[in-house]
């Protein structure tokens, strides 16, 4: 079997291939609250129109 072909810009041609990622744990992070995620995203998310509006919203905000 072949090996797979990477693109490496010129400026990364002697960076290594990362193969593998593994997930570091932040522990100057607040534990996060499970329970709240148990009930269904539609009971505790708002709709799509309000969150839209709501993005809207903020980046006028930003951008006035």
């Amino acid at each position: 079997m072949n090996e797979p072909t990477f693109f490496k810009p010129h400026a990364l041609l002697k960076a290594p291939i990362v193969r593998e990622g593994r997930i570091i744990r932040d522990l100057t992070m607040e534990p996060l609250d499970w329970d709240a995620l148990e009930s269904p995203a539609f009971e505790r998310l708002p709709a799509r129109s309000v969150c839209a509006e709501e993005f809207r919203n903020e980046r006028y905000e930003r951008v006035a």
